[in-house]
């Protein structure tokens, strides 16, 4: 009993705070809308990260529940255990998140540079004085490619992450029985 309270404090705790952080980051976005403090392109990025948030809780959900099987826990001798690619897909969710907000702010951050220019005083990017030369250079082929390249990377760094975190899960569960 005293194990099942700990996990017990420890998932509520984590559902609470989800929650939370759930309800602070969408909170806001009404008062900025109705301010006009947002552009209609950040609010439906905003609002699209918001709905992940909510399928990160959902998913989260789907993964407890697939720990909470009484056959399941009787095959394990009394031991729950969650779907290891359930809660790889949980953790994938949650570097989604992460992933789409890191992206945003860069971007209002290349944005406003554009505008004002590093220093504020309408620079450009990368030393350049026009927008429309910065503009320009953001569109070339190089570019292009570049984004491509850095895309894929990611891709391939979130996969391997993934499938690392799955396997991982996996032996270990395995070493346990």
């Amino acid at each position: 009993m005293r194990e099942f309270k700990t996990i017990f404090l420890w998932e509520w705790s984590h559902r609470m705070l989800g929650r939370f952080i759930g309800l602070a980051f969408i909170a806001p976005i009404p008062y900025f809308l109705l301010r006009r403090r947002l552009s209609p392109r950040s609010a439906a990025s905003l609002l699209g990260i918001g709905t992940l948030i909510g399928c990160q809780g959902a998913m989260g959900w789907y993964m407890v529940k697939s720990g909470l099987d009484e056959v399941k826990v009787q095959e394990l001798g009394g031991v729950a255990r969650v779907s290891q690619y359930r809660l790889a897909a949980h953790l994938g969710m949650a570097f989604l998140v992460y992933a789409s907000c890191v992206r945003l702010a860069l971007g209002i951050g290349r944005d406003y540079k554009i505008v004002n220019g590093a220093n504020g005083k309408g620079a450009g990017i990368g030393g350049i004085k026009e927008v429309a030369k910065s503009l320009e250079m953001l569109n070339t082929r190089t570019a292009g490619r570049m984004r491509v390249v850095v895309n894929s990377l990611t891709a391939l760094i979130f996969l391997t992450a993934l499938s690392g975190m799955s396997i991982a899960v996996g032996l270990v569960w395995s070493l346990d029985n």
